[in-house]
């Protein structure tokens, strides 16, 4: 898989000069969707869209089998939080709204685990109180 990651902007650079001139931030849509692949992966995507168009950052981050899922999913969630915060800041972008999901697998993984359930939740928490986005959370079935 060829991941294809956000461009953040170099501070000093034309772009992010002309993005922090503005005086409005642009209102931007955020889905999030999380996939369980392996027990040693979880590969995550995020896609922006601003009513013109998408941009998609993908990201495959790796786990280690000797620490707990549950702490797994906090360091995932801190990689999200600052990969989408970095994004939005260096474009002068306003995240309305966050969609987080995932497929049917990864979902069968959270049922059998319960205790993965408080940071999803946390996530959730994060973008609303880090990042001032309403966030939904999702399942793919089917």
């Amino acid at each position: 898989m060829t991941a294809r990651k956000f461009s953040v902007l170099e501070a000093g650079s034309p772009r992010y000069v002309l993005a922090r001139k503005k005086a409005i931030s642009k209102s931007v849509y955020m889905g999030i969707a999380l996939a369980h692949v392996t027990e040693g992966q979880i590969e995550w995507a995020c896609s922006s869209y601003d009513g013109n168009e998408f941009e998609t950052h993908e990201d495959v981050f790796h786990v280690d089998s000797d620490t707990p899922k549950v702490s797994h999913l906090e360091k995932l969630n801190d990689k999200i939080i600052k990969t989408v915060h970095d994004y939005a800041n260096s474009h002068n972008y306003r995240i309305q709204a966050v969609c987080i999901g995932c497929d049917e697998a990864t979902a069968k993984v959270v049922a059998e685990h319960p205790e993965l359930k408080d940071p999803i939740r946390s996530m959730c928490t994060r973008f609303w109180f880090d990042i001032d986005a309403a966030p939904c959370i999702y399942t793919l079935r089917g």
